[in-house]
């Protein structure tokens, strides 16, 4: 018994896209170029044999019948006989799942179609998707509508579309961002192995951080055991390229202590580098120089700031 391909019919587009009007389509022994006869292996719903190769219509169509359980290679080629493309191994039951589909399905190439014509990736879908389930994505898939998710959606490579609408949870695995290319969400929480310097001895602590976006937060314990001062300047050292703003950032937090004398406010400021350079709040105005002798310490504090300019 034949089955129909795709239970309507078999469209066949030109590589620009545009429908094949007029081609023809061959149908061989899969891998070989060795014709199918149609008065053995192919026929229409009705028992009549039909020609091989088969002629499209200004469509670019033909229904299409093979019998099941065997595999052929199929050949497009255009109306003045030109190859368009030749898939190996297509089967009867190829999206026979499909069939109460109708024409809402379309395959050629080993590609598919859903809601329009199959284009060059392997599953093209023209409307709206809903996904009731999980959604994983690990290869880059393009969308041309809406993408409604009501169940957690995983995306490890890209995802292309116009629309996302996400009921559950959205688990990206690397960066989210616009069609121009602008990073709109990327999290990491890391930490890195930060140094005072200023003092006879340099110790060093983890700092801990968040990265949500362009936005970054900073928890620096520092209130460690007091420095003896060898210099006037106190700083931090060691943040990672990822952390460093394109300009200055500064908080102010309570509390440092400079020659062994506390003084409430002290004041924190990243620069590009990726030092903290710490002030004091001293004769009613911000300093950067700290008295080379005693001991000096500050509190812990937390940074929070962008990376980039905010308009």
């Amino acid at each position: 018994m034949a089955s129909n391909l795709l239970g309507t019919r078999f469209q066949s587009l030109l590589a620009s896209g545009a429908v094949n009007a007029g081609g023809h389509i061959h149908i061989y022994e899969t891998g070989t170029t060795n014709n199918v006869g149609a008065g053995s292996a192919l026929d229409d719903r009705g028992g009549s044999d039909v020609s091989n190769p088969l002629t499209l219509d200004s469509t670019g169509q033909a229904k299409l019948w093979l019998l099941e359980g065997a595999q052929y290679t199929i050949k497009e080629d255009d109306s003045a006989g030109a190859q368009i493309r030749s898939t190996d191994g297509i089967a009867a039951t190829d999206l026979q799942v499909w069939v109460a589909s109708g024409s809402n399905i379309s395959y050629q190439a080993g590609k598919v179609g859903i809601g329009g014509a199959a284009g060059s990736e392997d599953l093209k879908v023209t409307g709206t998707v809903a996904i009731t389930d999980t959604l994983a994505v690990t290869g880059a898939t393009t969308l041309s509508s809406t993408l409604a998710v009501t169940g957690a959606a995983t995306l490890s490579s890209t995802l292309a579309v116009g629309t996302v609408t996400v009921t559950g949870s959205l688990n990206v695995s690397g960066s989210l961002s616009t069609d121009s290319g602008t990073t709109v969400f990327d999290y990491t929480e890391s930490s890195y192995t930060a140094t005072v310097t200023g003092g006879t001895t340099s110790p060093t602590f983890t700092v801990q951080y968040i990265i949500i976006g362009k936005k970054i937060q900073l928890y620096v314990p520092i209130h460690l055991a007091p420095v003896t001062s060898n210099a006037t300047t106190f700083t931090i050292t060691g943040a990672p390229a990822a952390v460093r703003p394109f300009a200055d950032r500064a908080v102010t937090f309570g509390g440092v202590t400079d020659a062994g004398t506390a003084e409430n406010v002290g004041k924190a400021i990243m620069n590009s580098a990726g030092t903290i350079e710490m002030e004091r709040f001293t004769g009613g105005a911000w300093a950067q120089t700290w008295t080379n002798s005693g001991t000096k310490t500050a509190h812990a504090f937390t940074m929070i700031y962008d990376l980039v300019a905010v308009s």
